[in-house]
C-alpha cells in the first residue's frame, strides 16, 4: 500500500503471489484484492479482455463472489441476517486460468467496493453498539480466517488501493506485514511519510481530530496495524518517468 497510484502495487501482488505459489506447491496461497480497480484480479483471471470480461461476470452475480459481495453480506448481517461463510468467496484461480498453479486462490476485486465506502464508514463509526468500530474493521480478517482454516499452510497477499479509505483500513487490520512500493520522486517520499502518520500516528497529535484517527481507534479496540516489512523502490521510474499500469501486457503466465 502507498498513498500514490501507479507504483506497481497490483503488479507486484500478481507476480509475488503467483511465483510464491509455484515455488511452494505444498502451501496454499490466497490473494485478497481490495483495490476497486481490481487490476490484480483481471491479471489472475487471464488478463486483457478475458480477465476484464470474467470480472464483469463476477461483479454482476447476486450475491457477487467478490470482496464487495462479501462486505455487502456482512453489512446485511447488521440488519439481522446470518453471518456469511468466507469460503464461499474464494475462487481457485486455476479453474479460471489454467496457466497458474492449482494452489493459488483469489477473493476477487470489485469496482463496487468504492460504493460500499459510505455504508462501511457509517456502521464502523456508529456510537452503538460499543466496539462496533473494531467489529467492522475485523471483517476482512475474519474472511481470511474462514478461508484459511484447516490443516493446510496458507500465505496471504492483499492488494490495496492508493488512498487510505475505510476498506484500506480493513485490509491493514487483516495484514501482518506491509510491502510499500514507491517511485523515485518527491511525491513518493511524501507519501511514505504519510503512511507512518496514518498507521502509527507519527508526529504531533492533533487535539481536535486525533481521537478519530486510525492509530487511536486501533489502540482503543486492541487491534494491531501491520509492521512495515519492506520498501520496494521502482527503479524503472527513475530512468523512464512515471510508472503506468498497462492491462494486456501480462499473459497470466509466470
Amino acid at each position: 500500500m502507498e498513498q500514490q497510484g501507479g507504483v506497481g502495487k497490483s503488479t507486484l501482488t500478481f507476480h509475488l503471489a503467483s511465483t510464491y505459489a509455484a515455488t511452494h506447491p505444498k502451501e496454499r496461497v490466497l490473494v485478497v484484492d481490495m483495490c476497486p480497480q481490481a487490476n490484480c484480479t483481471m491479471m489472475l483471471l487471464g488478463s486483457g479482455t478475458k480477465g476484464e470480461s470474467r470480472l464483469i461476470e463476477l461483479e454482476t452475480q447476486t450475491p457477487a463472489p467478490t470482496i464487495a459481495g462479501y462486505l455487502d453480506e456482512r453489512i446485511n448481517v447488521l440488519a439481522g441476517t446470518g453471518k456469511p461463510s468466507g469460503t464461499a468467496w474464494a475462487t481457485q484461480v486455476s479453474t479460471e486460468n489454467s496457466a497458474l498453479p492449482e494452489n493459488l486462490y483469489l477473493v476477487a476485486g470489485d469496482g463496487n467496493l468504492e460504493l460500499l465506502s459510505a455504508p462501511l464508514a457509517y456502521y464502523a463509526n456508529a456510537q452503538f453498539p460499543v466496539g462496533i468500530w473494531g467489529a467492522v474493521h475485523k471483517w476482512v480478517l475474519e474472511l481470511i480466517e474462514d478461508v484459511t482454516s484447516g490443516k493446510e499452510q496458507w500465505t496471504v497477499f492483499i492488494d490495496t488501493n492508493p488512498s487510505f479509505s475505510i476498506y484500506t483500513e480493513l485490509a491493514m487490520i487483516a495484514a501482518s506485514k506491509l510491502l510499500v512500493p514507491f517511485n523515485a520522486d518527491d511525491s513518493s517520499r511524501h507519501a511514505v511519510g504519510a503512511i507512518f502518520r496514518l498507521l502509527y500516528g507519527a508526529g504531533k497529535a492533533n487535539p481536535v481530530y486525533d481521537k478519530f484517527t486510525f492509530r487511536t481507534q486501533t489502540a482503543a479496540n486492541k487491534l494491531a496495524a501491520p509492521h512495515c516489512h519492506l520498501f520496494i523502490g521502482n527503479r524503472f521510474t527513475q530512468y523512464k518517468g512515471a510508472a503506468k499500469g498497462v492491462l494486456g501486457s501480462f499473459s497470466g503466465r509466470l
